[in-house]
């Protein structure tokens, strides 16, 4: 697997301090093995307002305005930006309510004794579809 783009310069910075930090006191931490790659904001984001909000969620101005992909996961998609999946996010059951950019709530199920049924995501039912390519 190859990197489309480079580790940010303030993430590689960030890195150095935390591994520094683990090693330290932990230097054989499980920790030292991962790394940041970049962290996206919006420099513009929407008023708050009073009202719910829904999917896809406003993200203005994105920074760094670069492609960014977590090549472990996300091998088959690094030509896009984080936002262009994480704005469909949703919390488990809704396809409309967002989880603050994060897929990580939209799967979670109550226990049951039968097999939960996957859900459809909120980008599936909107039509996106990030591009599928073998990278050697």
């Amino acid at each position: 697997m190859t990197r489309l783009a480079p580790i940010d310069s303030d993430a590689q910075t960030v890195n150095q301090t935390a591994w520094t930090t683990i090693r330290t006191t932990y230097p054989d931490s499980v920790w030292l093995n991962y790394q940041v790659v970049a962290v996206q904001w919006s420099t513009n984001p929407p008023q708050q307002s009073s009202q719910p909000v829904s999917v896809p969620q406003v993200f203005n101005s994105p920074s760094p305005n670069s492609n960014l992909a977590n090549t472990v996961l996300e091998t088959y998609d690094q030509r896009s930006k984080c936002i262009d999946c994480h704005q469909y996010a949703t919390i488990s059951g809704s396809t409309t309510l967002p989880s603050d950019f994060s897929f990580a709530l939209q799967d979670a199920q109550p226990v049951t004794t039968g097999k939960p049924k996957p859900l459809k995501t909120a980008a599936v039912k909107a039509g996106y579809r990030p591009l599928r390519r073998i990278i050697e």
